[in-house]
């Protein structure tokens, strides 16, 4: 039985052409990612992932015992891999692939025809594994993006069932609440796929059914975030928890919005110009499949999810690349009809903003490939491979070298700088909860809580950054023992060596 169900079922692969499309897809895909797990420890924020995944196998507690200011899942899907930068970059690419699986299921609802399906899912794929936005590396949006996008398929098939069960709105929401507990960018995909459910009220006796499913989409949204709740309830880390993750984000959001005019201009413009956009589609809906609807206001809301710090972090347009892509597929095959028509200047407007406030760069690809090609054919050497990703790599590799000849313990090092890349190297923690410089100066209490611990215990060793003051210590006590290109390591008279 079994086996007459397995072989009649890998008759039909073989016979499916999407099989083989995807197949040849993700084979693509994992060609193009297998540079990324041969990279040097060089980009900053995966090496901090890195520490925290670390620190947290050693027992400490998230934001208490080792603080960053996203929510937990990404930090646990990095102690989970052993903080190890080549176990995650791989596990990533297995993410990436599932991620191009759902977004090929999601084309086939909005674009009609095979052939631009692939083209379409082949172009994510392109640009998912490109380092124009990152791809090489492993951030919260990939770890975001297969959440957001089995939400919106789910949601998606959802409401074309005659009946659709609450279940399925709360399954929905549970992927998007899951999503949220890596980035909190999924609760704008989430408002998108509840504002087209507001959108189909035609008469006040649905106002009751669309409560419903408004209700079990919220409750599957929030059952991760209660669950967390809990956990750091039970952990005595609950406000640390709710303030880091959370609360934190609201001034690194409203940062770079500012403006002479109000300290949220930009931010409040933006939104401003996306009710102008749901309005739109609002008045407009009659003309309008419920699938259109759905893609129009799921693109507004991910451009104004990624635009929304008005940060140039590459990376941040991934989580833009599924509704853009199928949205743009739809605008240049069916120029035809008016309605897709009528999205073309919007179209290119949002692709601008992205180039302007993103700042993706286009060049990156053919210099990233070309410099791989040259290490594995010994053409260049380690150290010119290093620092075609950043002149400062083999810095970051003396500086390590260095202090590893000390052979310090676990929390014995103090980085005082934004260069996290020395504790992994190093395979050192910090002896307190905070990790580079930004966390430090990141508010006066975290700053006056560092202090309080430098005066308590002083680390034996000391990596002082350029264009960093000296650390909150008597620097009397310690000797310049060692200095490359800025950078000065510090270590205390006191210590025998």
């Amino acid at each position: 039985m079994d086996s007459s169900f397995f072989s009649k079922t890998l008759t039909r692969l073989e016979k499916s052409r999407s099989f083989w499309a995807l197949l040849i897809t993700c084979v693509g895909y994992f060609l193009l990612r297998v540079p990324s797990l041969f990279e040097p420890i060089w980009y900053g924020d995966e090496a901090l992932y890195q520490v925290m995944g670390k620190a947290l196998l050693t027992g400490r507690t998230l934001y208490t015992g080792i603080w960053d200011n996203k929510p937990p899942l990404l930090y646990y899907t990095y102690a989970l891999f052993g903080g190890d930068q080549f176990s995650v970059r791989l596990a990533s690419i297995f993410i990436g692939m599932v991620s191009i699986v759902l977004f090929f299921f999601l084309a086939k609802i909005w674009i009609s025809g095979e052939k631009k399906q692939f083209i379409a899912t082949g172009l994510f794929a392109f640009f998912l594994s490109s380092p124009m936005f990152m791809g090489n590396t492993f951030n919260a949006e990939h770890l975001v993006l297969p959440c957001v996008l089995a939400g919106v398929l789910i949601w998606q098939r959802t409401l074309t069932l005659q009946k659709p069960s609450l279940k399925h709105f709360y399954l929905a929401g549970l992927l998007f609440g899951v999503g949220f507990m890596v980035k909190v960018n999924p609760i704008f995909d989430i408002t998108a796929c509840g504002l087209v459910l507001l959108f189909n009220i035609k008469r006040k006796s649905e106002i009751a059914s669309y409560g419903a499913k408004v209700g079990s989409t919220a409750l599957g949204f929030m059952t991760p975030f209660l669950w967390f709740v809990l956990f750091f309830f039970v952990k005595g880390g609950l406000a640390a928890f709710i303030s880091s993750a959370f609360l934190s984000n609201v001034g690194y959001a409203e940062y770079a919005n500012n403006f002479f005019v109000s300290g949220q201009f930009f931010l409040i413009l933006k939104f401003l110009v996306l009710l102008g956009f749901c309005g739109f589609v609002y008045i407009k809906r009659s003309h309008l499949s419920q699938q259109y609807r759905l893609l129009l206001i799921w693109s507004g809301w991910s451009l104004f999810s990624v635009l929304l710090t008005q940060r140039n972090y590459p990376h941040y347009a991934v989580l833009l690349l599924p509704s853009f892509i199928i949205l743009g597929t739809l605008i240049c095959v069916r120029v035809k009809e008016r309605m897709y028509r009528a999205m073309r200047i919007p179209f290119v407007l949002g692709l601008i903003s992205v180039a302007v406030v993103i700042q993706p760069n286009i060049f990156s690809i053919i210099p990233y490939y070309w410099h791989f090609g040259q290490y594995i054919t010994n053409s260049i050497t380690l150290t010119q491979y290093f620092a075609s990703f950043d002149s400062r790599v083999p810095r970051d590799y003396a500086v390590a070298q260095f202090v590893n000849t000390k052979h310090p313990k676990a929390n014995e090092v103090l980085v005082w700088g934004d260069n996290p890349q020395i504790y992994t190297l190093t395979n050192t923690l910090p002896q307190g909860p905070l990790i580079v410089a930004y966390h430090v100066g990141f508010s006066k209490t975290s700053y006056a809580k560092e202090v309080a611990l430098l005066q308590k215990q002083l680390p034996r060793i000391i990596v002082l950054y350029p264009n960093q003051s000296f650390p909150p210590v008597g620097m009397g006590q310690y000797k310049n023992d060692f200095s490359i290109e800025g950078v000065h390591i510090y270590e205390r008279n006191t210590q025998a060596f």
